[in-house]
C-alpha cells in the first residue's frame, strides 16, 4: 500500500479499494499508510458503486498510546463457483 496523498475521491477510493483486494484495512490504516483522511466517505462511495464491504469493529492503539474504537473494512468477494474442485 502506497501513501496517495491526494484530495482527489476518486484516487482515494481507487487506492483504498486496491487496499481492500489484498486484505482487510482499518480505518487507521486508511489514513495513515494510504492518506484517505475520511475512509468512511470513501467505503460508502465504494458501496454505491455496488462493491460488498464489511465494518467490523476493532482496537487501535495510535502513537500516544491511546485505544481506540475503530472499523476494520473487508471486501467480500464473490467465490467462484466454476472454478472450485470437482
Amino acid at each position: 500500500m502506497d501513501f496517495i496523498g491526494t484530495n482527489s475521491k476518486a484516487k482515494q477510493r481507487t487506492a483504498l479499494f486496491a487496499a481492500l483486494l489484498a486484505c482487510p484495512i482499518s480505518t487507521v490504516d486508511a489514513r495513515d499508510i494510504l492518506g484517505i483522511s475520511h475512509p468512511a466517505g470513501r467505503v460508502k462511495e465504494l458501496r454505491r458503486e455496488g462493491h460488498d464491504i464489511k465494518t467490523l469493529t476493532t482496537y487501535a492503539t495510535d502513537a500516544a498510546g491511546h485505544r481506540h474504537r475503530t472499523a476494520l473494512y473487508v471486501l467480500q468477494l464473490p467465490l467462484d463457483l466454476e472454478g472450485g474442485e470437482e
